[in-house]
């Protein structure tokens, strides 16, 4: 076997040359005048490392134990003398490179091979054997939780985005908005209150007490068709706001419904409810107005004189300074009643069944009617007439309670009543009603699901999953 190094021979130095370097007698000479870069001196004071004469002694081919650290001495031990070095003379400074890197080779590869079974040996060593400094103790499976980390915990909470804001924020600007709403309430009263005490509001008052006079045609008390027709008007109206606001945020349909005479035409099971709902309160309605006018009920919530207006803000101004005005509605209602009934039945509740049918599927595609009347306006005011509804009933349940609960819900639920405001004042007829029919409304809206609607759809149409 040849001991001399194999170097790698490259492409000629000159044109039509032999590769270099060439493979003679020449290339040890060469190989040996190359200079070895000297580094910093190994002790204070000394030469640059290595010599210019000499180079460093081959490493051991042994290879060191894996998995241990050289001790402290030796890293830091004295450079060796010069007498350990090996002059150059007799192995050339390539020999001396590609048995570096052979002994470097068989160093790692042994490491590599013993380093597995090293480490494994270690970490079983070190799980067996507990560790002096810690008392092998049982760590609970979930650690309590800090006071810092609870903390966090409801800082995290409080900073998450609920929409546009923060919980943090919604709060803060709910509690600044109910502080606002109060503090102009009581500047309202206290205004209220200080221009009635003045002789203008006094005569106000006294020229216009909040109850227009009604026609001597006009009946009295209300009937019991009416009392009918307010129950099933509460009635009808939940649901129609529940399958409403159901349709404008249902993601996935439950169910589909389609005609017999023409299948392809699929709605949702919930836009179905809507319709049914709607034509079923639009048939109430009817009814009501026929019977409306037929009774001469009408003159009750339709204005027949212009004294109505200032009535209206008499009403309004008694309201807001906390003295509220004397009713009886079994007699007649106050301006303000009249002016807000009267805008509910004649205007909201018509706009209601317009923008509705706009909406529906029961619109005709005539090109003319829908660039008359766009949809696109019809989905900007059903929306808030709902809502408009909602916040009526809110405020009008609120104001029979706080104006004679017994009295008010005997007049509309039992149809019970006499000019005497005291005569009913307590008897629980209305309430019983009242409760019964609040019962059976919320609990048709809870169970007024897919699966309890689809049996009814099925009677007039095909129910299907898609």
């Amino acid at each position: 076997m040849n001991s001399q190094p194999n170097l790698r021979r490259g492409l000629p130095r000159v044109s039509g040359g032999q590769p270099w370097p060439p493979q003679d007698q020449n290339n040890e000479q060469q190989l040996s005048s190359t200079r070895i870069r000297q580094g910093l001196p190994r002790t204070p004071g000394g030469s640059p490392w290595p010599p210019v004469d000499y180079a460093a002694a081959a490493a051991p081919t042994s290879p060191s134990q894996p998995g241990k650290e050289p001790e402290p001495s030796a890293q830091h031990a004295a450079p060796p003398n010069d007498n350990k070095l090996t002059p150059k003379t007799g192995i050339t400074a390539a020999q001396r490179f590609q048995q570096r890197r052979k002994n470097n080779k068989q160093q790692t590869a042994a490491q590599n091979q013993k380093s597995p079974q090293t480490n494994a040996g270690q970490a079983t060593n070190a799980q067996s054997q507990p560790s002096p400094q810690q008392p092998q103790e049982q760590q609970p499976s979930t650690p309590a939780a800090t006071p810092a980390r609870q903390n966090s915990q409801k800082e995290s909470v409080f900073a998450r985005q609920y929409g546009a804001f923060s919980l943090r924020q919604w709060l803060g600007g709910g509690l600044v908005g109910l502080g606002s709403i109060f503090l102009v309430a009581a500047l309202v009263v206290m205004g209220t209150r200080w221009f009635l005490n003045t002789e203008t509001g006094a005569d106000f008052i006294a020229t216009y007490d909040g109850h227009p006079e009604l026609p001597e045609s006009s009946p009295e008390g209300i009937p019991t068709w009416l009392a009918w027709q307010h129950f099933l008007n509460f009635f009808f109206m939940a649901l129609i706001v529940k399958t409403g606001f159901a349709i404008r945020y249902e993601r996935k349909a439950p169910a589909y419904w389609a005609p017999k005479k023409n299948p392809g035409q699929k709605i949702s099971l919930t836009i179905w409810t809507h319709l049914i709902l709607d034509l079923l309160w639009v048939i109430n309605g009817g009814i009501f107005f026929i019977l409306l006018f037929a009774t001469s009920q009408w003159v009750r919530i339709v204005p027949t004189s212009l004294d109505i207006f200032p009535h209206a803000v008499s009403a309004g101004l008694q309201y807001a300074s906390l003295d509220w005005p004397t009713e009886n509605g079994w007699v007649h209602y106050n301006g303000l009643q009249l002016l807000m009934y009267f805008f509910t039945v004649f205007i909201v509740a018509p706009a209601a069944i317009a923008t509705g049918l706009r909406m529906s599927h029961l619109w005709p595609g005539n090109p003319v009617l829908a660039k008359i009347y766009p949809v696109s306006i019809a989905r900007k005011m059903h929306i808030p007439i709902a809502l408009y509804f909602l916040i009526f009933t809110v405020i009008h349940v609120l104001m029979v309670f706080a104006t004679g609960a017994l009295r008010n819900l005997n007049h509309m639920w039992a149809a019970q009543g006499d000019p005497d405001p005291t005569a009913y004042a307590g008897n629980w007829t209305g309430f019983i009603f009242f409760v019964i029919g609040l019962v059976v409304t919320a609990a048709t809206v809870v169970f007024a699901r897919p699966m309890v609607l689809a049996p009814f759809a099925r009677l007039f149409g095909k129910v299907t999953a898609r």
